[in-house]
């Protein structure tokens, strides 16, 4: 397990930045910039992107990673997981494989319980998808000089308040779901709790919830099952996922 450490606005919508090794202290290569912002609609109802974090992050990195977006502009009330979702994933991964190649950088899409790329199902159906289309792509620094499609996934986005009851249940089964996927760039691990309202999960270390987590138990189950994935911990994990 090649372990990477974040800040924690990486895991949530709207945060943006560049991630670093852990393991690296004199912040060498980055292994992926990330954009804040999900994918959006141009006025045609294809994919948008923020042109200007778009070159941002393609100066930064070499592999970049998104977002996937929801099922329409403003939300229309649709499952993610319903046709029109599975038709705005195909356009998001069209658009994804055409950006990688003109602009010579590997796309990643990000997992999130409320996008068009949701779950365990979709993040492995798009893992073969892109596996298929780039046979022998290596993974973490060997990445960066690839084009291509690829999944990062976003364990605690892939919660929902009604999972966290059985939070460590589910992160160990996407931790195996992940392990088992093709196409997958790297997996952000950590742990949930819901935000005030009860409306979001949103990111916590592991370790900051011993009663909830077995962090070291979730930790060392990665580390045998991601032997070739870089793993993607808060600064609080970081010590014990090294």
């Amino acid at each position: 397990m090649r372990v990477w450490q974040i800040g924690a606005g990486l895991a949530r919508v709207g945060g943006s930045g560049v991630v670093r090794g852990a393991h690296d202290t004199r912040g060498g290569a980055a292994l992926c910039a990330v954009l804040g912002e999900p994918l959006g609609w141009d006025a045609a109802g294809g994919v948008a992107v923020d042109e200007g974090a778009w070159q941002t992050a393609r100066r930064a990195a070499g592999v970049i990673a998104v977002w996937a977006g929801g099922v329409s502009p403003g939300g229309s009330g649709l499952p993610a997981w319903g046709p029109a979702g599975a038709v705005r994933l195909e356009a998001v991964l069209a658009w994804a494989a055409a950006r990688s190649q003109r602009d010579g950088v590997r796309v990643w899409l990000r997992t999130h319980a409320g996008h068009v790329l949701s779950d365990a199902v979709g993040a492995r159906r798009v893992g073969a998808w892109a596996a298929q289309r780039a046979p022998g792509v290596g993974v973490g620094a060997e990445v960066g000089a690839e084009v291509g499609v690829g999944v990062m996934w976003d364990l605690p986005a892939m919660l929902t308040p009604g999972m966290l009851a059985r939070a460590q249940d589910h992160l160990t089964r996407m931790v195996q779901d992940a392990a088992d996927s093709r196409g997958v760039g790297a997996v952000l691990l950590a742990g949930a709790r819901a935000d005030a309202d009860g409306r979001a999960a949103w990111p916590v270390p592991l370790t900051s919830m011993p009663g909830v987590f077995d962090a070291q138990g979730v930790i060392g189950l990665a580390r045998r099952a991601l032997a070739d994935v870089p793993v993607l911990v808060l600064p609080q994990d970081a010590a014990l996922a090294q």
